[in-house]
């Protein structure tokens, strides 16, 4: 551990003002966020930064400042506060102190009660009590929001236990605690010899302040908490470090509850299944749960209680999951498996010790697979980013080539390897087979529980023939939001005849010398697809088999209320739908009923293209004119509605237009025909959501109005255009 780095206050600004910056401060070359103004850890900046980030925040705050005037500095005189000021600031600080009651009322006086007290200007009254802090400061939790890190009172102390005293030295002890690294996400030094010495200089004291008895707890609870609590944490941490926060303490809790749901329970989630229970989309809970690894990674973040686990089961192995969840029920917690903590370590790129693999067992109805945890082999350095490379791979699209992740070990470490030592070390990997017919591709224990074999059962679920393997193939390949086609997380999808080795190994399915596949069982198709797919082939079998987009929109809209572009999402992505061309679709793994696929095209061309033919030619768009738009069905405040403006009207009715009465604010049309602020507008109005309302625009005036019409139609596609 290097415990020359730690972090402190840096003496630029007090908490005080820190808790009213929203944006970082540009100096010396680099940016300075509230973080760093209250837990520093490189050298101290030297006194010309400082003083040009005092000012930035003056000019920032200028025009607010009557916000910081009243609040509470809460600055305390701790022991030798008279050696952190000098020259006229001491002087001052001297006169003024000697002036209050008692030194201690000090911590109760206001930024403006200091500020008239010490008569200076703020520059020199930051720079005065941000000195006098920096003597006592204890940075809370990296994760915690500068809010609360100000709302404690520096002047409280509280009388420790000598049990506690004697439970603080207990822990300064354990492994874990003298492992600490210096920038760990819940625990970070701040102390130069380590947290370990700093429990130690804590546990000789009789009281301490309310952030060092925090800091103490935390650990306390740390060091005894369960892999499912200690899971949350870390998530919590990871994501307030997140290079994109949140935004307000409802959404953090629900990308923490996403994260959890990913890696905890018994054998972690889905993004799917995580986004179907968060009402999220998969690509959201992916960029979340990313954001959070990323910040990780980025630090460091101690786990003993995941330590712990895998060391235990290391210890019973080799035992069935289903014992080894019983056994260690304590150390994991409330509905937590040892497979889900075993999956996060493999994420975070720790060598577990154990790992989850398929052994052929007798028992009374015969030999079965049974999923046992076994002892794995201690590969070390480009050995162990060869296997993580494999299973990411794996747990993707099912299987890997060895020249694939050859070359990819060579781009992360630096070290091109031989090949056959490459394939020794994959082949004593748990569950590894060659598929058949080829001599690079393989699989391990994942391929089973892969993205791909997801959405294959959901294929399966809604397929009522055989499936070619060119059906499978093609809906993969096309599939852009489940392959996440950007430079670093790209995968490789097998060819054809790979994939077909692949499939036949799942027992699962079966197969005829046709490459043509179905399921062995009947799969319920409420077990797999989310409620949005099982909307999409609802309409597409009322429809006889063909559906037109406007058909499937019309009801997802309606009846569960997404957003029209997540109705695009889904019929790009889910492989239970197949576009056989424009804006008309079926179900997939079915035969297609030509009657079904002529009626869909009568209405589509009778719908036309959105927004196409709504103005008639003698519509003259120098006159007031009235439109009918729909009102945004989604259930959220008005500012986060959209309304779209017909695009036959566009580019003419773009810009800004006022309310011919004055009665309502200005609305904006985008280029895109998305109208800003109409939604506030109809609500004023009575307009329900998904009903339609006329909108009037006078081009020449650059003026609207409103007025409510009562019909639940939605997504007509097509508009009434007529001039006033």
């Amino acid at each position: 551990m290097n415990k020359s780095r730690f972090f402190r206050h840096p003496g630029i600004l007090p908490s005080v003002a820190s808790n009213l910056i929203s944006h970082v401060f540009q100096a010396d070359g680099r940016a300075f966020s509230v973080n760093d103004l209250l837990a520093w850890s490189d050298p101290i900046p030297r006194e010309s930064v400082a003083e040009e980030i005092r000012a930035q925040f003056v000019t920032r705050t200028r025009n607010s400042a009557e916000k910081l005037w009243v609040l509470p500095a809460c600055i305390s005189l701790e022991p030798g506060w008279r050696d952190v000021v000098h020259g006229d600031d001491k002087e001052r600080l001297l006169a003024f102190v000697a002036s209050l009651s008692s030194p201690q009322d000090f911590v109760k006086l206001t930024m403006r009660e200091i500020k008239e007290g010490l008569k200076l200007p703020l520059l020199r009254v930051l720079r005065i009590l941000a000195r006098l802090e920096a003597i006592y400061w204890v940075p809370g939790p990296r994760a915690m929001r500068v809010e609360e890190l100000v709302a404690w009172d520096p002047q409280q102390r509280v009388e420790v236990s000598a049990q506690k005293r004697q439970e603080l030295l207990e822990l300064a002890n354990q492994p874990w605690v003298q492992a600490l690294a210096w920038d760990d996400i819940r625990f970070p030094s701040i102390d130069e010899r380590g947290m370990g010495a700093w429990l130690v200089d804590q546990s000789r004291k009789k009281e301490l302040s309310l952030r060092q008895l925090d800091l103490c707890d935390r650990m306390l609870i740390a060091g005894k908490s369960n892999w499912g609590t200690e899971l949350e944490e870390v998530a919590r941490a990871g994501l307030a470090l997140a290079e994109r926060q949140p935004g307000s303490l409802e959404k953090a809790s629900l990308w923490t509850q996403a994260f959890t749901l990913r890696y905890g329970g018994l054998e972690g989630k889905t993004l799917q299944e995580v986004g179907d229970l968060v009402s999220l989309t998969r690509e959201r809970v992916r960029q979340i749960t990313e954001r959070c690894f990323d910040a990780i990674h980025a630090s460091s973040a101690a786990m003993p209680a995941l330590d712990r686990v895998l060391s235990a089961s290391s210890r019973i192995a080799p035992s069935s999951l289903p014992e080894c969840n019983i056994q260690l029920a304590d150390f994991l917690g409330e509905g937590q498996g040892i497979k889900a903590a075993i999956d996060f370590a493999l994420a975070l790129g720790k060598s577990p010790g154990v790992l989850v693999a398929k052994h052929r067992i007798s028992t009374l109805s015969g030999y079965e697979l049974i999923p046992c945890v076994v002892k794995a082999s201690e590969p070390s350095g480009w050995l162990q980013v060869a296997l993580s490379i494999a299973r990411q791979e794996i747990l993707t699209v099912g299987c890997t080539n060895f020249v694939r992740v050859a070359g990819l070990v060579a781009e992360q470490t630096g070290e091109v390897k031989d090949m056959e030592a490459l394939r020794q070390v994959l082949q004593e990997a748990p569950g590894f087979e060659r598929i058949g017919g080829t001599d690079g591709w393989f699989t391990l224990v994942d391929g089973e529980s892969s993205a791909l074999a997801a959405r294959i059962r959901k294929l399966m679920s809604v397929a009522t023939s055989t499936v070619n393997i060119d059906v499978i193939v093609t809906m993969l390949v096309t599939d852009d939001q489940w392959l996440y086609r950007d430079v670093e997380k790209s995968r490789a999808v097998p060819p054809s005849h790979v994939l077909a080795g692949l499939l036949k190994r799942w027992d699962w399915l079966e197969s005829d010398k046709h490459n043509k596949f179905r399921s062995r069982t009947v799969i319920d198709q409420k077990s797999v697809l989310s409620d949005t797919e099982l909307a999409v082939v609802r309409v597409i079998e009322n429809h006889g088999g063909v559906a037109t987009r406007a058909d499937i929109a019309k009801v997802l809209i309606t009846e569960l209320g997404v957003s029209n572009p997540t109705v695009s999402i889904c019929l790009a992505s889910s492989p239970t739908v197949i576009k056989i061309e424009h804006s008309i679709y079926a179900t997939n793994g079915r035969e297609l009923n030509a009657q079904a696929l002529i009626e869909a095209r009568k209405r589509y061309v009778l719908e036309g293209p959105r927004g196409a033919g709504l103005v008639r030619a003698d519509v003259d768009l120098t006159r007031p004119f009235t439109v009918q738009v729909t009102q945004c069905n989604t259930p959220k405040e008005s500012r986060h509605r959209i309304v779209y403006l017909p695009r036959a009207f566009l580019p003419s009715a773009t810009g800004v237009f006022n309310h011919a009465g004055s009665a309502h604010g200005h609305i904006n049309i985008s280029s895109t025909g998305q109208i800003s602020r109409i939604a506030a507008v109809a609500d004023a109005i009575g307009v329900g959501l998904g009903e339609r309302f006329e909108l009037e625009l006078d081009l020449t005036k650059r003026t609207y109005g409103v007025n409510a019409k009562k019909q639940s139609t939605l997504l007509d596609d097509t508009s009434e255009a007529h001039v006033s």
